[in-house]
């Protein structure tokens, strides 16, 4: 894993597995007001390495009250759990530690899957994105169950202004709704961080 270059500087330490979702939870804690959490990029999958190496950072022991891990699910939210509970019993922290599967908290999925449900109203995008994912399958190019979110959120990504955002950028442009209702679950996972 390559180094974090990151210092601690909230009491509140999130770590996220990409930059990219680092920059989408940032900039939904500011629309939703939601202050004094620091999101920190793993820049890999969750895993003991990677996160004892932010509980290792300077500062951590002296700054940091609560410790959360958001995940993705992928295709097995039962083992995404188990490895996040692993990883905080093994962590044995002497704070206040949760965490959050990805997209619900419930469900397989990813943070695409929770993109691509805020945009579920939006019938004629989603049903053009859906046939062309269709299309695809027909012609026999097959997406991996798993991996069908994402390439739908590149796909509806694409029909834009300026196609080629990721999606951290697409959210700092507002392509995201984020005060749709499917995002109260992780809401009011950070509002209760804060707390």
């Amino acid at each position: 894993m390559r180094a974090l270059n990151v210092s601690i500087e909230k009491s509140v330490v999130v770590v996220v597995e990409g930059i990219d979702d680092r920059i989408v939870f940032e900039f939904f804690c500011q629309k939703w007001n939601i202050n004094n959490i620091q999101f920190v990029s793993l820049n890999t999958k969750a895993d003991f390495d990677s996160v004892s190496a932010v509980v290792r950072l300077p500062g951590f022991d002296e700054t940091v009250r609560t410790f959360a891990i958001l995940r993705d699910a992928d295709n097995n939210f039962g083992s995404a759990k188990q490895s996040v509970e692993d990883i905080l019993r093994r962590l044995s922290l002497r704070i206040k530690t949760d965490f959050f599967i990805l997209p619900d908290n419930r469900n397989t999925g990813m943070l695409e899957t929770l993109l691509m449900g805020s945009i579920s109203g939006d019938a004629s995008r989603v049903g053009c994105i859906d046939a062309f994912i269709e299309c695809l399958h027909n012609k026999s190019v097959d997406i991996p169950e798993h991996r069908k979110d994402k390439a739908k959120t590149y796909a509806f990504l694409s029909v834009f202004d300026e196609p080629g955002k990721r999606i951290g950028e697409a959210a700092q442009a507002g392509y995201w709704n984020s005060d749709n209702e499917i995002f109260n679950p992780l809401k009011e996972f950070f509002k209760k961080l804060v707390e």
